[in-house]
């Protein structure tokens, strides 16, 4: 039987010389199908999750079943997931064989990147290890790098986007953080990130040099606009061997304002004295009362006793 595991995670999206390594899988697997024949057993399984079968059970390896499965994996193509090896060795090697099979064999069809292997979790793949050598059916892996390991690649990857939080108020201020990294094997050249907010530019910002490894932090202040939800953007502008990790974005809704109830017996708002006064103070009240309407909070408030509050509807507010 054998078991042929394929990366499909994004950084197979890579091209190098021209080629997309997840192209080069393709023309490494069907050269070692070739010396496969009908008296052998073949599965396939993609790195999504734990791993993913493309068969429901182990084909003869005849030119139909070869074809049948080499289209399955066409149509996973690359994936945005990062690979887990550890799980998807496991689910290789772990599953059960047929009855009548006498051998295994694993093939492994990677880049070479060190991401998902887990080298630190050694106690882990020791129990792997164990579980192959003590297997009823004797086991043997290949693994082989499809990539060009001397390729001096460029890959700038934005590694993450955030804000402090997903819902703002219409003409609030805020900040968003990207953090860009080379994954790349050279020094990338200065380079700009594009921001944008539902397909209209915001503006760019400059990213300077980084050596290999490195990493560096850009913002972004923008004031939310109408009430809804927004899409803000951030991308890239870089000519690097995997484009796929290049941009990254972030929902959040723009409210006109947030109703909070509060409820308290005492109607004296001086923050001094009071925790009614101290909670509107921090809401952004002031010195103003909720119902003079002089404040500019987000926040709107209604304040109630208790005696008042079996009245009240609950689901009209954000807060209580």
């Amino acid at each position: 039987e054998v078991i042929f595991v394929w990366d499909v995670s994004m950084s197979m999206g890579r091209t190098q010389h021209g080629q997309k390594c997840f192209d080069r899988l393709l023309e490494k697997t069907a050269t070692l199908f070739d010396q496969l024949g009908p008296s052998d057993r073949l599965r396939g399984l993609a790195t999504i999750g734990p791993g993913e079968w493309l068969t429901t059970e182990p084909l003869s390896a005849g030119p139909e079943q070869k074809q049948q499965l080499t289209a399955a994996l066409q149509r996973v193509g690359v994936t945005e997931a990062a690979a887990d090896w550890h799980a998807v060795l496991e689910t290789a090697l772990r599953t059960p064989s047929p009855s009548d099979i006498h051998a295994r064999l694993v093939v492994v069809l990677s880049d070479g990147q060190a991401e998902g292997w887990r080298h630190q979790d050694q106690a882990s793949w020791n129990d792997l290890l164990q579980g192959v050598t003590s297997s009823a059916v004797p086991t043997a892996v290949e693994i082989y790098n499809v990539s060009d390991t001397e390729d001096q690649a460029q890959n700038l990857t934005l590694e993450s986007l955030s804000m402090s939080r997903q819902v703002f108020g219409t003409g609030e201020s805020f900040l968003v953080e990207a953090e860009v990294r080379n994954y790349g094997t050279v020094q990338t050249e200065q380079s700009t990130v594009q921001w944008t907010c539902d397909e209209l530019s915001l503006g760019k910002t400059t990213v300077g040099s980084l050596e290999p490894g490195q990493s560096t932090k850009v913002t972004l202040r923008h004031t939310a606009g109408k009430p809804g939800f927004s899409r803000i953007s951030c991308r890239i502008e870089s000519d690097d061997s995997l484009i796929a990790d290049n941009e990254r974005s972030l929902m959040l809704e723009i409210i006109e304002h947030v109703s909070v109830l509060l409820v308290d017996d005492l109607r004296d708002d001086d923050p001094l004295r009071t925790d009614r006064g101290y909670v509107l103070a921090a809401l952004g009240y002031g010195d103003a009362s909720p119902n003079d309407g002089r404040s500019k909070s987000i926040f709107q408030v209604k304040t109630v006793t208790p005696q008042e509050f079996d009245t009240e509807i609950l689901s009209q507010y954000r807060a209580v």
